[in-house]
Protein backbone atom coordinates (compact mmCIF):
# COMPACT_ATOMS: atom_id res chain seq x y z
CA UNK A 1 0.00 0.00 0.00
CA UNK A 2 1.26 3.36 -0.97
CA UNK A 3 1.08 6.55 1.50
CA UNK A 4 -1.13 9.26 -0.31
CA UNK A 5 -2.50 9.82 3.11
CA UNK A 6 -0.16 13.09 3.21
CA UNK A 7 -1.71 14.53 0.44
CA UNK A 8 -4.86 14.74 1.23
CA UNK A 9 -4.63 16.78 4.48
CA UNK A 10 -2.70 19.32 3.04
CA UNK A 11 -4.81 22.71 1.78
CA UNK A 12 -5.41 23.11 -1.60
CA UNK A 13 -3.83 26.08 -3.15
CA UNK A 14 -4.98 29.36 -3.36
CA UNK A 15 -4.68 29.84 -7.36
CA UNK A 16 -4.04 26.66 -9.84
CA UNK A 17 -2.81 27.90 -12.96
CA UNK A 18 -3.81 25.91 -15.75
CA UNK A 19 -2.29 26.08 -19.25
CA UNK A 20 -5.05 28.27 -22.11
CA UNK A 21 -4.03 26.53 -25.45
CA UNK A 22 -7.08 28.49 -26.68
CA UNK A 23 -5.86 31.48 -27.62
CA UNK A 24 -2.79 32.01 -30.28
CA UNK A 25 -0.25 34.59 -29.26
CA UNK A 26 -1.11 37.67 -31.40
CA UNK A 27 2.08 38.69 -33.77
CA UNK A 28 2.22 42.39 -32.29
CA UNK A 29 2.45 44.29 -35.42
CA UNK A 30 1.06 47.49 -36.98
CA UNK A 31 -0.09 47.61 -40.20
CA UNK A 32 1.45 50.20 -41.27
CA UNK A 33 4.78 48.91 -40.04
CA UNK A 34 4.12 45.89 -42.94
CA UNK A 35 3.80 49.09 -45.84
CA UNK A 36 7.13 50.03 -47.71
CA UNK A 37 6.92 53.82 -46.68
CA UNK A 38 9.52 53.46 -43.06
CA UNK A 39 10.78 56.68 -43.00
CA UNK A 40 9.49 59.50 -41.34
CA UNK A 41 10.03 63.19 -41.98
CA UNK A 42 8.53 66.26 -39.79
CA UNK A 43 7.82 69.54 -40.72
CA UNK A 44 7.18 72.53 -38.57
CA UNK A 45 4.59 75.62 -40.06
CA UNK A 46 3.42 78.38 -38.57
CA UNK A 47 -0.21 79.02 -38.23
CA UNK A 48 -0.55 80.61 -42.06
CA UNK A 49 1.51 78.21 -43.10
CA UNK A 50 -0.41 75.10 -41.60
CA UNK A 51 -3.25 77.00 -42.84
CA UNK A 52 -2.05 77.58 -46.74
CA UNK A 53 -0.77 73.71 -46.93
CA UNK A 54 -4.38 72.55 -45.64
CA UNK A 55 -6.43 74.27 -48.15
CA UNK A 56 -3.98 73.51 -50.83
CA UNK A 57 -4.03 69.81 -49.60
CA UNK A 58 -7.74 69.49 -49.38
CA UNK A 59 -8.43 71.43 -52.57
CA UNK A 60 -6.40 68.26 -54.25
CA UNK A 61 -8.24 65.74 -52.53
CA UNK A 62 -5.03 64.54 -50.86
CA UNK A 63 -3.69 63.51 -47.27
CA UNK A 64 -1.10 65.84 -45.82
CA UNK A 65 1.66 62.90 -46.93
CA UNK A 66 0.56 62.25 -50.10
CA UNK A 67 0.16 66.03 -50.48
CA UNK A 68 4.10 66.20 -49.26
CA UNK A 69 5.29 63.72 -51.70
CA UNK A 70 3.37 65.39 -54.49
CA UNK A 71 4.78 68.32 -53.93
CA UNK A 72 8.53 67.17 -53.34
CA UNK A 73 8.83 64.52 -55.85
CA UNK A 74 5.68 65.14 -58.13
CA UNK A 75 3.81 62.03 -56.96
CA UNK A 76 1.77 61.39 -54.17
CA UNK A 77 2.01 57.93 -54.23
CA UNK A 78 0.37 54.50 -53.95
CA UNK A 79 -3.03 54.68 -51.93
CA UNK A 80 -2.89 59.09 -51.70
CA UNK A 81 -6.92 59.05 -52.34
CA UNK A 82 -7.50 57.61 -48.50
CA UNK A 83 -6.98 61.12 -47.19
CA UNK A 84 -9.94 63.10 -45.79
CA UNK A 85 -12.74 64.13 -47.53
CA UNK A 86 -14.13 67.01 -49.26
CA UNK A 87 -14.55 70.52 -47.34
CA UNK A 88 -18.17 69.84 -46.84
CA UNK A 89 -17.95 66.45 -45.01
CA UNK A 90 -16.12 68.63 -42.52
CA UNK A 91 -19.12 71.39 -42.45
CA UNK A 92 -21.41 67.89 -42.07
CA UNK A 93 -19.60 66.44 -39.32
CA UNK A 94 -19.60 69.96 -37.44
CA UNK A 95 -23.39 70.56 -38.19
CA UNK A 96 -23.23 66.71 -36.60
CA UNK A 97 -21.92 67.93 -33.79
CA UNK A 98 -24.10 70.97 -33.22
CA UNK A 99 -27.36 68.80 -33.21
CA UNK A 100 -25.59 66.36 -30.35
CA UNK A 101 -25.00 69.37 -28.09
CA UNK A 102 -28.40 70.39 -29.14
CA UNK A 103 -29.58 67.30 -28.35
CA UNK A 104 -27.87 66.43 -25.10
CA UNK A 105 -29.28 69.85 -23.84
CA UNK A 106 -33.07 68.41 -25.08
CA UNK A 107 -31.99 65.45 -23.02
CA UNK A 108 -31.93 67.80 -20.12
CA UNK A 109 -34.94 69.88 -20.48
CA UNK A 110 -37.01 66.54 -20.60
CA UNK A 111 -35.29 65.27 -17.56
CA UNK A 112 -35.87 68.25 -15.64
CA UNK A 113 -39.10 68.33 -17.05
CA UNK A 114 -40.05 64.71 -15.64
CA UNK A 115 -38.99 65.37 -12.23
CA UNK A 116 -41.19 68.37 -12.01
CA UNK A 117 -43.87 66.50 -13.44
CA UNK A 118 -43.47 63.78 -10.54
CA UNK A 119 -43.23 66.50 -7.76
CA UNK A 120 -45.80 68.43 -9.35
CA UNK A 121 -48.01 65.35 -8.80
CA UNK A 122 -46.69 64.43 -5.71
CA UNK A 123 -47.60 67.85 -4.15
CA UNK A 124 -51.17 68.28 -5.93
CA UNK A 125 -50.26 71.08 -7.76
CA UNK A 126 -52.48 70.55 -10.98
CA UNK A 127 -51.45 73.86 -12.73
CA UNK A 128 -47.65 72.80 -12.13
CA UNK A 129 -48.58 69.48 -13.76
CA UNK A 130 -49.77 70.77 -16.62
CA UNK A 131 -46.67 73.12 -17.35
CA UNK A 132 -44.48 70.14 -17.02
CA UNK A 133 -46.52 68.16 -19.42
CA UNK A 134 -46.53 70.90 -21.30
CA UNK A 135 -42.62 71.68 -21.39
CA UNK A 136 -43.03 67.86 -22.71
CA UNK A 137 -44.73 68.19 -25.49
CA UNK A 138 -42.08 71.23 -26.63
CA UNK A 139 -39.61 68.74 -25.73
CA UNK A 140 -40.75 65.79 -28.43
CA UNK A 141 -41.65 68.79 -30.72
CA UNK A 142 -37.81 69.80 -31.07
CA UNK A 143 -36.85 65.91 -31.05
CA UNK A 144 -39.32 65.42 -34.11
CA UNK A 145 -38.08 68.86 -35.90
CA UNK A 146 -34.43 67.34 -35.52
CA UNK A 147 -34.53 63.68 -36.74
CA UNK A 148 -35.46 65.24 -40.36
CA UNK A 149 -32.16 67.52 -40.75
CA UNK A 150 -30.40 64.97 -38.72
CA UNK A 151 -31.27 62.25 -40.87
CA UNK A 152 -29.57 64.32 -44.23
CA UNK A 153 -26.49 64.66 -42.58
CA UNK A 154 -26.25 61.06 -41.80
CA UNK A 155 -27.16 60.29 -45.06
CA UNK A 156 -24.67 62.63 -47.29
CA UNK A 157 -21.42 61.66 -44.76
CA UNK A 158 -22.81 57.82 -44.82
CA UNK A 159 -22.32 58.96 -48.43
CA UNK A 160 -18.46 60.37 -48.07
CA UNK A 161 -17.23 57.19 -45.83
Amino acid sequence: MTDDSDDRGADPPAVIHLPDDRQQAKQVTSGSEKRRRRHVRQTRYDDAELAEFDQRRRAKGLSAGAYTRLAALGDPGLRHQRGPGPEHVAALLDAMVSFARANSNLNQVARAANTLLLLAQERGSDRLADEARELQRSVDLLREQFAAPLAAIHAALDHWR
